[in-house]
Formats: structure tokens, sequence, C-alpha cells
């Protein structure tokens, strides 16, 4: 199990993390925990390996393997690349920043609004 977690860490991992500050973010909320392709690929994997049933739970095998889900991995990386957003010297980069926040903040009051 060792050496699967070895290669899992050097070549699935370095794989699934190609700028995934932009597109993982949807896989980061709270209720989307394994509905990625690449993590029901991965959970697949890593059930085949211990010779389970395939409706084993999740939390349960990444346990046993003592790996983390890739969301982890994810949200690490999502929160590296603000914070060198936040701390960045370019000035563009810190317009684009704000028009995002400010984008984001319409976007809210619009939801919200259509809610009620």
């Amino acid at each position: 199990m060792r050496c699967c977690g070895f290669s899992r860490h050097t070549y699935a991992l370095s794989a699934g993390m190609y700028a995934s500050q932009i597109w993982s973010t949807q896989f980061l909320k709270h209720d989307n925990g394994f509905s990625n392709p690449l993590q029901v690929a991965h959970m697949a994997l890593l059930k085949r390996i211990l010779g389970i049933k395939s409706t084993s739970a999740n939390w349960c095998v990444l346990r046993e393997c003592a790996q983390e889900p890739l969301q982890f991995y994810w949200f690490r990386s999502a929160i590296k690349f603000w914070n060198r957003m936040v701390d960045s010297n370019s000035n563009t980069l810190r317009d684009v920043m704000k028009a995002d926040i400010s984008l984001l903040g319409i976007l809210v009051l619009l939801i919200v609004g259509l809610d009620r």
C-alpha cells in the first residue's frame, strides 16, 4: 500500500492539481465532496486495490489508505493562489481581484433578490 500512496502523490496528484485554483472551486462546496470525476476514479482505484466492494464508504477507504480527498489539496491550492494575489505588487492583478469581488457581490445581491 505504501507503493500505491507514493505513486498517487507523484503522478496522480500532480496531474489532478493542474490549474485547480480555477476549475476546482465548484467542487469545494460542503455537499459536493465526492462528485468530481477525478475523485470518483481515484476512489474506484483504491477500492480495487484494497479488494473491497465499490459501495464501501469513501471516507473509510481514504482513512484506511492514509490519504486525504483531492478537495483538500484543491482548497489549499486555491487559498495559496488567493494569498499570492492579495500580496502581489502588481496593480493590474489587484484591480482584477477587486473587480471579481465586486462582481461577486453584485451576483449575490441578484440571487438573493430573486429568491424573495
